[in-house]
């Protein structure tokens, strides 16, 4: 509802009719200063000691851009990376492409922390349901339909397809592509654990399915 006392910009009409007008244009980007940590799709989950980046633009967006044309930023220009469930929305070549990006932007040295939906997480649960009979999917009971019908292959089907997700990685996989463009030293973390503090930006609703994996860029 319109109100007086209200932005016009907080709206989400007007930020969806913005959004496609300022998108990759340079003009509308708030790169601030080198050194500070860069999140990858941040969403409303902004910070302003950061640089927020996202496809889609509202007030506290810095960076408005689609990051499979490329990073708006120059070499080396960020002190870290962080991104939260971004990368499985966009193709594989797309994410490889993005992956090489990371590498390019952040600082020799520096880490970068990727967190995505966890196909080890719904193989290992869709599993133990074989074996058990227990069912016990990240998020399943929201799959349930309201006839009441459900099967674990229905959040499966949910990880792959809904929210217009196009890639769902696992560590093997992951690794091979940060090695692939020149990472090093790349693990497989937990919730709230890192290698840098300022990328403990986690999303804890988000622990349940989630992988989280760090590299490092060579000196």
């Amino acid at each position: 509802r319109f109100s007086l006392g209200r932005s016009i910009w907080s709206y989400s009409k007007v930020q969806k009719f913005v959004t496609p007008l300022i998108r990759d244009r340079a003009a509308f980007m708030r790169r601030k200063e080198p050194g500070l940590i860069l999140d990858v799709g941040s969403g409303s989950k902004t910070h302003a000691g950061n640089i927020n980046v996202d496809y889609q633009w509202h007030p506290a967006i810095d960076v408005c851009c689609d990051i499979t044309k490329g990073l708006p930023l120059d070499d080396a220009y960020v002190a870290g990376i962080f991104t939260e469930h971004c990368l499985e929305h966009i193709r594989f070549d797309d994410a490889l492409f993005v992956l090489g990006e990371f590498r390019r932007i952040v600082a020799p040295g520096a880490w970068v922390r990727i967190i995505v939906p966890s196909l080890e997480v719904y193989v290992e649960r869709y599993n133990t349901f074989q074996r058990t009979g227990e069912c016990a999917m990240p998020y399943g009971e929201g799959d349930k339909r309201p006839d009441g019908i459900y099967s674990p292959a229905m959040s499966i089907n949910r990880i792959f397809y809904d929210h217009e997700h196009r890639f769902i990685y696992d560590f093997p996989m992951l690794s091979l592509m940060l090695e692939n463009v020149g990472f090093c030293e790349v693990t497989q973390m937990k919730f709230g654990d890192s290698h840098d503090s300022r990328l403990m930006l986690d999303s804890p609703h988000r622990a349940v399915e989630s992988l989280y994996v760090e590299a490092r860029r060579p000196q």
